[in-house]
């Protein structure tokens, strides 16, 4: 069998190879090749530039030609491409979020997601930033492990930061078009000019990208899961003196996606069990997948047309002024961001509509409507923020080096949720078998889905930092890094749904400016030798803290009458983490093999869990975050590169993670039977962390070779494997493990490209996430979204100098 399967993958590999040769040659050089060596790379890591071999922390760069020729195109692709880095929406794209060493999140628990996204190191904050326009980058580093003493803002399991391309003195100009199956659609221009000269330089960048889709509604014809991206870049470089310079960035975006191809598993499928716990009683239907999900790519998906994945829109702006002396270096960065982000879910997941009964409350004996629905959810969420930091630096002394500064921010946040049905057909039941049911669906009327939900919020952030590296000796450095934050939080919660009488519930009138303060302190010290010039060990022992926060009108239903509901869940404490990591990184053969390998464990304390409550005075729930796990992550990642002859590189990637509930109750899977499947009450402890991998291999060949006079050809294959992962903390349930084979053709010479690329040859189309949601009616509807198939393209490049 394993013998079949080899010459089966040989062959197709062979097929698209010689399909590529004869179609389209294609070009890509390897990023990190310079004649008989590796290149070498240098990041911005900790703040400073240095080596990336040098740097004693774990982390993965990726420059902007190096992005193309592995068509690394969003944060899937990314993570794809990446140890110990997962990419992972289980609810769409309003819930998506890197997971860095495991370190992922049972569920949208507060406002902010395990690892920091910075905009050339300005912090985005919310689940809305984690999808970044990769368009006009120059640099992508991922670094792991708790940075929260270097980045602070909720650096907690890593950091992401995307280096836009900045304006120099050089005259440039270009663009790029892609087209590719599947309607894969894009276009993209530069121009980057000197206005006076070694004075003042001004670069633009302006993109259009429509991402298609594998699969297609099959009422509309629109293709799923598609996203639609205008993007502009612009930027202005001033030389203000000798010693200042400024540099002035500005984003803007809006993207519309399409609603994804989801599987709904039918509450009656032999794969579900469990029933949910509702006011103490069971209630509804399996709300747990058991075993390994299965997906039909095939089947007829149909969507209410008013549902869309995600609408966002995107300023940001940022200015950084650096004054450079000969000891010291002062760096201010001001960042404002603005961003609006819209859902809009087919809770029914059929054009069909689904069954209601709707029943009065009193008396119970009444009439009930048996009406037919399409359904509705989404949230709107509005976000501005602004920031300030001032970092002052020493530099080139022999024996100390240090760095002080201070961090503020503000921001203001504003959701509004909407969820409503729209009718299409109503029968009066007979009376004799209507029951008691609280009527919380509300009605569609001229196109306008009622509001649910109103939260207003605001944070403001303070801290203060300071970094000191003592040489004791030409090979040894002790670094001490720190950071003390003051942060206070403020929400502002209404609820508007029928379910809540105005007259006797003050939740319906509002809360009231709830509010909370947290302080926490995050320190980093790592010892550093040079054993050789060619071989760097390291030891580090850092904490990371994510921000607490309010469980907005929890307050307000804190009584006897409502047991369910526990004082404490007023507000929600920050986690921590301490991570113990130890590393070594290597060059060897003249430059000719690099790698760094790194082993690491993290104790994992006050996580939040995202619980759901039964609030009895108004017979609903809400959701409450709570700090009620504590979980250990161990593993070992390696990377590593090869010029293994001239022209021929080989990069690998391996990591293992470990990631485990150590204590941690989660009170939304006590539910009935949960005791015979191995997690009663809720009890997930030793369960796999959900959402993340335990075994990551990347594995490339890249290689290149004069074809004609000034022309290059280079052919690139990347395979990529992810081993299974669990959907939910109870791991019933999980997705298989993931095979990719992925190639890229390239030709090109000084000014022009022309390249043929294809993703996932290997046609894998097994389930990528699947999950479990409730209508409006509160039924749980377990939902599988099957991967995207194989897709090829062209990419065309031209550029002037």
């Amino acid at each position: 069998m394993l013998k079949l399967k080899a010459a089966l993958l040989s062959g197709v590999a062979t097929s698209v190879i010689s399909m590529f040769a004869i179609s389209a040659p294609s070009f890509a050089q390897e990023a990190g090749v310079s004649g008989s060596a590796l290149e070498e790379i240098f990041v911005t890591a900790r703040k400073k530039e240095e080596n990336i071999l040098s740097a004693p922390l774990s982390v993965t760069a990726f420059t902007s030609e190096a992005m193309v020729e592995r068509n690394i195109i969003d944060q899937t692709t990314l993570a794809n491409q990446t140890p110990g880095l997962d990419f992972t929406a289980p609810g769409g794209l309003s819930t998506a979020r890197p997971v860095i060493r495991g370190m992922s999140q049972s569920s949208r628990a507060g406002d902010e997601t395990n690892v920091a996204t910075f905009i050339d190191g300005v912090y985005i904050d919310g689940f809305s930033s984690s999808n970044v326009n990769m368009d006009a980058l120059e640099r992508v580093e991922v670094v792991r492990g708790a940075q929260s003493a270097q980045y602070g803002r909720n650096s907690f399991a890593g950091a992401i930061n995307y280096i836009t391309k900045k304006p120099t003195m050089k005259f440039e100009a270009g663009g790029t078009g892609i087209i590719g199956e599947d309607s894969r659609y894009g276009a993209s221009a530069y121009l980057n000019s000197p206005v006076i000269a070694d004075k003042l330089a001004v670069r633009l960048d302006a993109s259009y990208d429509d991402t298609g889709g594998y699969y297609r509604d099959s009422v509309s014809g629109e293709h799923l899961g598609a996203r639609e991206t205008y993007a502009v870049r612009g930027g202005i470089l001033a030389n203000v003196s000798d010693v200042t310079t400024a540099i002035l960035r500005v984003d803007y975006s809006q993207s519309h996606a399409n609603t994804f191809a989801r599987n709904v598993v039918a509450t009656n499928d032999p794969n579900l069990c469990c029933r949910s716990i509702s006011g103490g009683a069971p209630a509804g239907f399996g709300t747990l997948y058991r075993g390994e999900m299965n997906s039909n790519p095939h089947a007829n998906f149909a969507y209410n047309p008013r549902a869309f994945a995600g609408d966002d829109e995107v300023f940001h702006t940022n200015l950084t002024v650096t004054s450079d002396w000969d000891n010291v270096t002062l760096t201010s960065i001001t960042g404002y961001d603005k961003r609006t982000f819209d859902t809009l879910a087919d809770q029914d997941r059929t054009p069909n509509g689904t069954l209601f009964r709707i029943a009065s409350r009193t008396p119970a004996t009444q009439s009930a409507l048996l009406v037919t629905m399409k359904t509705l959810s989404g949230t709107e969420e509005k976000r501005e923020s602004f920031s300030e930091e001032l970092r002052l630096a020493s530099k080139n002394n022999s024996f100390i080096n240090w760095a002080v500064g201070g961090y503020y921010s503000k921001l203001i946040g504003h959701s509004t949720r909407r969820q409503g049905g729209e009718i299409i057909s109503s029968v009066k039941e007979n009376p004799a078998l209507a029951t008691a049911a609280a009527n919380t669906i509300a009605v569609i009327k001229d196109g306008v889905i009622p509001v649910a939900e109103i939260t207003g919020n605001d944070t403001t952030m303070a801290s203060a930092f300071g970094s000191l590296d003592v040489n004791i000796t030409p090979e040894l450095v002790l670094s001490g890094e720190a950071r003390y934050t003051w942060e206070d939080k403020g929400v502002d919660n209404s609820f508007l749904s029928a379910a809540f009488n105005a007259t006797t519930n003050p939740l319906s009138r509002g809360s009231g400016l709830e509010a909370a303060s947290f302080k926490y302190f995050t320190p980093r010290v790592i010892l550093n030798y040079s054993v050789t010039n060619d071989v760097k060990v390291y030891a580090s022992v850092a904490k990371g803290a994510k921000s607490g926060g309010i469980n907005a009108g929890i307050s307000a239903v804190i009584s006897p009458a409502n047991p369910s509901v526990l004082p404490q869940w007023a507000t929600y404490q920050p986690e921590t983490a301490w991570n113990y990591e130890i590393g070594t990184k290597f060059t060897a053969f003249d430059k000719r093999v690099r790698g760094a390998l790194a082993a690491y464990y993290v104790d994992w304390k006050n996580q939040q869990v995202s619980n759901t409550v039964f609030v009895t005075t108004v017979n609903r729930t809400m959701t409450a975050i709570a700090n009620a796990a504590h979980s250990t992550v161990k593993g070992v990642e390696f990377e590593g590169a090869a010029l293994l002859t001239d022209g021929l590189v080989a990069n690998f990637a391996y990591a293992y993670n470990d990631a485990k509930y150590k204590d941690a109750i989660f009170a939304a899977y006590a539910v009935e039977n949960a005791a015979l499947y191995g997690f009663p009450g809720g009890d997930v402890s030793g369960n796999r962390i959900q959402n993340t991998s335990k075994h990551s291999v990347n594995f490339g060949l890249e290689y290149s070779m004069p074809v004609a006079d000034g022309y290059n050809l280079i052919g690139r294959a990347d395979y990529i494997f992810r081993s299974k992962q669990f959907d939910t903390p109870v791991n019933l349930a999980w997705t298989p493990n993931y095979n990719a084979v992925n190639l890229n053709l390239t030709v090109e010479n000084d000014t022009t490209r022309v390249g043929a690329f294809c993703s996932n040859i290997l046609n894998d189309r097994d389930p990528s996430v699947g999950y479990n949601s409730r209508n409006i009616n509160g039924e749980v509807v377990y939902q599988i979204q099957p991967r995207e198939g194989r897709r090829c393209g062209l990419r065309v490049s031209y550029k002037f100098n």
